[in-house]
């Protein structure tokens, strides 16, 4: 029995990370001794399996009284004396922040192996010249490295490469369904974070114009961030408030797009995007920025399963939605190439290949 230690920023929302850790968990737990730290202290979105024991580095720290740097030595404290109680046989590290402390202990202190996993485009997540140098000053103590594309990885030059291994996200299990069948509704829609990222200034600026000639179509955009104001008065300055509809979050994506005519996603990066794959999954035809870290290319193959655009290319993401409307018998194909995925990306498969990964490591650790 392993014993197997996962480290992130917190289980409260609903991120892609947070839900591939929680399921890993669960999965290896069977078998396994999992033992969950997060950096701050929340309660977990999703159901975890009583064997699992979930710690946290600040729930009995009274943040509001510390500064930045004092609230991190500490953080780092604590997290250094967590790893020597557990003793874990691997420690499995997601998001940035973590990812700074947890190699930053592996230099100075713990001797335990460590996985990381760079989940967004390292590109952009590392930009800043300190970020950068930081990043390829740590990376080299970790034992392990898992990307979800071949383009992230070739961020890293070939040492790193060669200790790496490409994971993709797993299909969420409960957009695991049989393409749809009937008449779709007349509706675009879209899931993410009204953040820059997602770029949702340009889906609808693209739809400002295919509304002009699909006038019976409205947009539908889930998420909530800090551009919801700005989105907004866009949406009011273009005489659009009518067609489209900023929804919020929602508890049941599923059921609010699965009759869609069809999926966008205009973002400018993304990891492996857990919206296009969940509606890929439910055999919407789906459209999508052929951004960078490779995640959208990984998953769609252009107009077999889906359509690729160029990044904040107006033109090109005007013309493949006014052809899919136009043309309900090619979306509909798409849309069953898409629902394939459920099988080339099937949850237990997926956390077999994480499972073969560590054990890869744990061995090597233990041979050098």
């Amino acid at each position: 029995m392993k014993r197997i230690m996962f480290y992130l920023a917190g289980l409260d929302n609903n991120g892609g990370a947070e839900r591939v850790i929680s399921n890993l968990s669960n999965y290896l737990s069977k078998n396994n001794k999992v033992t969950i730290i997060t950096t701050g202290f929340s309660k977990t979105r999703y159901k975890l399996n009583d064997e699992i024991t979930c710690q946290s580095l600040d729930n009995n720290v009274d943040k509001a009284k510390q500064n930045r740097i004092v609230k991190n030595f500490n953080r780092v404290k604590k997290l250094n004396r967590l790893v020597k109680e557990n003793n874990p046989d691997i420690i499995v590290t997601f998001l940035p922040n973590e990812i700074f402390r947890i190699l930053f202990l592996k230099k100075v202190s713990i001797k335990n192996p460590v996985i990381i996993s760079l989940r967004d485009d390292p590109a952009t997540e590392y930009k800043t010249r300190f970020r950068k140098k930081l990043m390829y000053h740590l990376v080299k103590y970790a034992n392990g490295i898992v990307f979800q594309t071949k383009e992230a990885s070739d961020f890293f030059d070939i040492n790193i490469k060669e200790k790496s291994t490409i994971i993709p996200n797993p299909i969420n299990e409960k957009f695991i369904e049989k393409p749809f069948k009937g008449t779709r509704k007349k509706e675009i829609v879209s899931v993410g974070r009204l953040e820059p990222q997602k770029n949702h200034e340009l889906l609808i600026d693209s739809f400002s114009n295919i509304v002009k000639k699909h006038n019976d179509y409205k947009l539908h955009i889930y998420g909530e961030g800090k551009l919801r104001n700005k989105l907004e008065n866009k949406i009011k300055d273009m005489k659009l408030e009518d067609k489209v509809i900023l929804k919020g979050n929602s508890n049941n994506i599923k059921e609010k797009i699965f009759e869609s005519s069809l999926f966008v996603l205009s973002s400018n990066h993304e990891g492996m995007p857990n919206a296009l794959m969940e509606a890929m999954s439910l055999g919407l035809p789906v459209l999508s920025t052929d951004c960078p870290c490779g995640g959208p290319n990984f998953l769609i193959e252009n107009k077999v399963n889906g359509i690729l655009v160029r990044v904040n290319n107006q033109d090109e993401m005007e013309e493949a939605m006014d052809n899919l409307i136009s043309n309900p018998g090619y979306a509909n194909k798409l849309g069953k190439e898409a629902n394939k995925i459920c099988s080339r990306l099937e949850p237990n498969m997926i956390y077999q290949k994480w499972e073969n990964y560590i054990d890869e490591i744990i061995k090597n650790c233990e041979e050098q």
